[in-house]
């Protein structure tokens, strides 16, 4: 991985004058501090239920945030994934994958044809993944776990009770640093179906009944 600094040279210098005690003290005396990185990253998790005329699922976004005081550049990796588990039954889970398909455009550069990721300081490299509500097994949560009731202000229009997951997952930003953990988010979710424009009904409500 590549950083950017600003004493480049006077290490330089200072490496080629070792042999001279006096400029290698003046070297030590006038180098600029800094620091070697630590943790470069920090991770957010931001999952969406999505219910438009063409898509009725949830996209998870996940924000990779350059925490170091430097631009850091390197062959990005970006592989990790997703695990999202129903609370009330974790053994109904799905891994989802990630990939460097799944960048979003954002502050940082990537070069495409190099695959070179440049991340400035405070920037957010933001991942976009999405979730077809199917388990690791294939089977439709929509239609195996899920219990709905009727909408009273829109004919033919359902809700299903209030489901929570929990959405964990990690990535490793470039080659050999940068894995990031993307701590565990509880995602209440509550799905409807089918959409129904405005023109026929009042917009669907995002809040919905408990199971309990």
């Amino acid at each position: 991985m590549r950083r950017v600094f600003t004493n480049v040279r006077w290490r330089w210098l200072c490496a080629a004058g070792a042999a001279v005690s006096f400029f290698l003290l003046a070297c030590q005396e006038s180098l600029p501090g800094r620091h070697d990185p630590g943790s470069l990253f920090t991770g957010i998790l931001a999952p969406t239920y999505v219910h438009a005329w063409n898509e009725n699922d949830v996209v998870i976004m996940a924000g990779i945030v350059n925490t170091y005081d430097e631009t850091l550049q390197d062959t990005a990796d970006m592989r990790g994934s997703l695990l999202v588990t129903l609370l009330r039954k974790p053994s109904v889970t799905r891994m989802i994958p990630i990939t460097r398909d799944s960048l979003m455009p954002g502050q940082y550069q990537y070069d495409g044809r190099t695959k070179i990721l440049t991340i400035g300081p405070g920037d957010t490299v933001w991942i976009r993944a999405h979730w077809d509500l199917r388990d690791d097994d294939g089977r439709d949560l929509r239609m195996e776990e899920f219990t709905y009731y009727r909408d009273e202000l829109c004919y033919g229009r359902m809700y299903a009770y209030e489901e929570n997951f929990a959405i964990a997952g990690s990535v490793q930003v470039f080659p050999e640093h940068g894995q990031v953990v993307l701590n565990s988010s509880i995602f209440r979710l509550c799905y409807v179906t089918p959409y129904v424009g405005p023109k026929d009904c009042p917009k669907a409500s995002s809040d919905c009944l408990s199971r309990d």
